[in-house]
């Protein structure tokens, strides 16, 4: 993981935007600037279970805020400045998702690639177990910067790729009334996610560093293949 931030934080201090225009004519109002990886952020999500989703309130009743996350980055952003304290900006993120639950329990997929949680039994003894969606991010936003600070308004369209799971425990394999467990892994991939979403966002920056706020009302599954839930989100930005 520091790996990846160091990489993600090196490329964005090396590379550069690309403008057209007289950028240095701050009078100019017709100036278009094309940035590659401009930013990126960490998050924590909260979850609002659907009411008739006992799957989605199980996830509930096992998670805590802080144990859901998103991790998202920059690919490129294409802004135009109307005036010279405003820029208005469509652009393309790469965002993962996290969720996770209490060692109480854990996520399990089904002979039908559904998942949902399961309550930990004798046979098993959680380590770790998460759930995740990754995905891609298409923002639409309007910046007014207020001196040094700046206020973004805006919301983005969501193409969900695939869900993936993971758990990794001790897992009680006796026969025979022998007493034998073996550390294990089991690993899932391409859950079937709700492909389009959107979600709202504000973002209240100091020069290029700042908080977040993200709204997403339609849930990443559909209750069948997975919890139905939403969620919102506060975060950190850099860039």
């Amino acid at each position: 993981m520091k790996k990846f931030f160091i990489l993600i934080a090196a490329s964005l201090l090396a590379v550069p935007s690309f403008a057209i225009g007289p950028v240095e004519d701050p009078e100019d109002e017709s100036v278009v600037n094309f940035d590659v990886l401009d930013h990126f952020g960490f998050g924590v999500h909260g979850i609002t279970p659907a009411a008739d989703d006992a799957n989605a309130n199980q996830f509930n009743r096992h998670s805590k805020f802080g144990y859901n996350t998103e991790i998202f980055f920059n690919i490129a952003t294409l802004s135009i400045h109307p005036y010279p304290t405003g820029t208005i900006s469509i652009g393309a993120d790469v965002d993962w998702d996290s969720y996770r639950v209490d060692k109480s329990s854990y996520w399990m997929l089904d002979n039908d690639h559904h998942v949902s949680i399961v309550d930990k039994n004798k046979y098993a003894e959680v380590k770790k177990t998460h759930l995740r969606v990754w995905g891609f991010d298409f923002p639409i936003e309007f910046k007014q910067k207020i001196g040094d600070f700046s206020i973004t308004l805006g919301g983005a369209l969501e193409l969900n790729m695939a869900g993936t799971t993971k758990f990794k425990g001790v897992v009680n394999t006796s026969l025979g009334g022998s007493e034998e467990t073996t550390l294990s892994t089991f690993k899932a991939n391409d859950i079937e996610v709700n492909r389009f979403g959107y979600h709202l966002t504000a973002k209240l920056q100091f020069f290029n560093f700042g908080f977040y706020a993200k709204y997403n009302p339609v849930p990443q599954f559909d209750g069948v293949n997975g919890p139905k839930f939403t969620t919102w989100t506060v975060g950190l930005i850099i860039g």
